[in-house]
């Protein structure tokens, strides 16, 4: 199975690595499952699956992401979120003004642009610090200055 690389810590990604098998099809739960063997391979990583033992078995899981249990993310440094902490954040103004809700995060070479949504409009966030005031993963809650720059 080749994979696109969507970590900060490729270096993690080993033999006896535990990991979960999330297929594009929301009907179908995570797998549980280990690394077998990895190695670099074009601008992603090669992994060999405990349990996928030939083609077809690797073809059934195009499209699949490969995450680790949540107990096993590093710490990020103090003001930094893995995607996953931010994706369904309530995203409100200073000014009081409720926005919606951090649906998606565009990576872009510049900065990230955070998606947020409330039903009828969308809102793109530029991801910085000069406009994110405030992260509250325990609220649910993210706070921006929406001073009209953007």
């Amino acid at each position: 199975m080749q994979a696109l690389l969507l970590t900060d810590f490729p270096e993690r990604i080993t033999e006896g690595l535990e990991v979960f098998i999330n297929c594009p099809d929301p009907r179908k739960s995570p797998v549980k499952t280990r690394i077998r063997s990895s190695r670099s391979f074009k601008k992603g990583i090669l992994v060999s699956l405990e349990g996928v033992d030939d083609r077809d078995a690797a073809e059934e899981l195009r499209g699949a992401s490969l995450e680790i249990p949540e107990g096993d993310v590093r710490q990020l440094p103090e003001g930094n979120f893995y995607i996953y902490q931010l994706i369904g954040l309530e995203v409100k103004s200073i000014q009081g003004e409720f926005l919606g809700v951090l649906e998606e995060v565009l990576q872009s070479p510049a900065n990230d642009v955070y998606v947020v949504r409330d039903g009828k409009s969308e809102v793109l966030v530029p991801a910085l610090r000069k406009i994110v005031k405030e992260v509250d993963l325990e609220s649910g809650t993210m706070l921006v200055d929406r001073d009209g720059s953007w």
